[in-house]
């Protein structure tokens, strides 16, 4: 007979044993080391007999243990469920009974309410395991990185994305504080979700002006979208110039919430509010799933395709661009390559490089330590300037190496100083920008930027090709 049994407090060593005896085996997928005793570190493992939070199972089958299971609140995605199932083994005496599926299922029965779990996309079992016990409750799947998969669902809803369509209730909604801050909340969990390209969280400024359309299930919000009504400035090859159109800016359902009709229903609630002064529906995606977006905008929604961008990551090993061969060594004691802070007396090799900038804003440059030289056997050979997207992401406005200097390697070298320095002043993304028929964007590229959007004036004078944006984290 199987039991889930609460761990108690005087069979703390026995769990710290167990768990010591998974930690290992779990060796095969994480590269954890040992300390001097032999024990792998758990750092949250006397968590679990003070934070009330937390909870710490033995998985018992006739009588004795087979197993164990770590469940905690603590998100794994950024997200606000109600269970994480952190950690859960079967013994291997134990195993090929279906002790796991039995135990797993009784966990999700007795804990009614929102879950993730996540595994390690190279551990089959567990990744069997975890599909299969999970199906029930129509589980999404959140990519973590390159080896964590983490499935969110809701036990509360099995089996049923019918009638979580039926039940919701689909309304538009004025922009009172407590929506603002709910939206806003559930926006910083989609950008946790890291699902799409570039995404950061919405300001309150952000959702100001736009119509908001709001699904609830249970009283509580399951998804959202908004956008506005626009005038086309000019006649494209899909619609004339000064036709309205509807602009939707986002379109959000919770993870535990798909593939339950609700994104279907907003948009429809949403194109039935704003048909009679729009003429067409217009949105733009960045998506890393773009085969399930497509599907759900081309085949769900009737939408017709118009444009898109995309890139391809070459793999390691392939051709390395000239513009990176041959990089000076960067090491202080052994190169002739300095790097520094801009001084007010570089303000003539400056502007024989950069005329984009007044003498003045060069000055605040220079005060605030947000541009560089970089020399080779003491001659300046290039400089790089940034700013602050959004007053708060690092924003390189240019790089410029002199001519004679370039392709030897210092455009790289000064712009790895850049991310270093930025990465030690706090900040974690750093970004920039380059014409589309420039080649710039493969130097970046080769850092590992990825394109994040781009776009282009639509106003007299200030006609150019697109320009395209590009992040890093770092």
């Amino acid at each position: 007979m199987l039991e889930l049994l609460p761990v108690a407090p005087e069979q703390r060593q026995l769990l710290w044993n167990v768990n010591q005896k998974y930690l290992y085996e779990m060796t095969n997928y994480y590269d954890d080391e040992m300390d001097d005793n032999g024990n792998c570190s758990y750092g949250h493992f006397d968590a679990y007999f003070s934070d009330p939070l937390r909870e710490a199972l033995f998985i018992a089958w006739d009588g004795k243990i087979a197993g164990f299971a770590f469940i905690n609140p603590y998100s794994n995605t950024g997200g606000a469920p109600d269970h994480v199932l952190a950690e859960f083994t079967v013994f291997p005496a134990f195993r090929r009974r279906h002790i796991a599926l039995e135990a797993a299922r009784l966990i999700f029965e007795r804990r009614p309410g929102a879950w993730e779990i996540k595994y390690n996309e190279n551990n089959l079992p567990a990744k069997k395991l975890w599909h299969k016990a999970s199906a029930p409750y129509k589980p999404s799947k959140l990519r973590l990185n390159e080896v964590e998969t983490v499935l969110i669902f809701d036990t509360r809803i099995a089996g049923a994305p019918e009638a979580v369509s039926e039940g919701a209730v689909i309304e538009e909604r004025a922009p009172d504080e407590a929506l603002m801050s709910e939206l806003i909340r559930l926006s910083q969990a989609w950008e946790n979700e890291n699902s799409c390209h570039g995404y950061r969280k919405n300001s309150k400024s952000d959702i100001e002006g736009n119509r908001i359309f709001v699904a609830s299930y249970n009283s509580e919000i399951a998804g959202y979208l908004f956008g506005h009504m626009e005038k086309a400035e000019r006649t494209t090859s899909i619609m004339p110039a000064g036709a309205p159109f509807f602009e939707v800016e986002e379109l959000y359902v919770k993870p535990e919430y798909r593939s339950c009709g609700i994104g279907k229903k907003l948009f429809c609630r949403m194109e039935k509010a704003v048909s009679g002064e729009a003429e067409y529906i217009m949105l733009s995606t960045a998506t890393k799933n773009s085969r399930a977006i497509l599907h759900f905008y081309l085949d769900e929604l009737d939408m017709t395709f118009w444009s898109a961008r995309l890139f391809k990551k070459l793999s390691c090993g392939a051709k390395e661009p000239a513009l990176l061969a041959d990089m000076p060594k960067m090491d202080e004691s052994d190169q002739p390559l300095k790097i520094r802070y801009a001084e007010k007396a570089d303000l003539g090799f400056w502007f024989s490089l950069d005329r984009h900038i007044s003498e003045n804003e060069f000055m605040q440059k220079v005060e605030r330590r947000m541009s560089y030289i970089i020399e080779a056997e003491n001659e300046p050979v290039g400089l790089l300037r940034y700013s602050l997207f959004w007053d708060s992401i690092p924003f390189c406005n240019l790089l410029y190496i002199k001519d004679g200097k370039q392709r030897q390697g210092y455009g790289r070298a000064l712009v790895e100083y850049w991310e270093k320095d930025m990465k030690s002043r706090g900040f974690d993304l750093v970004m920039t920008s380059t014409q589309s028929n420039e080649s710039a964007q493969h130097f970046y590229r080769a850092l590992d930027y990825r394109d994040c959007g781009g776009f282009t004036l639509p106003f007299e004078g200030y006609e150019q090709p697109a320009e395209l944006m590009l992040a890093k984290k770092i």
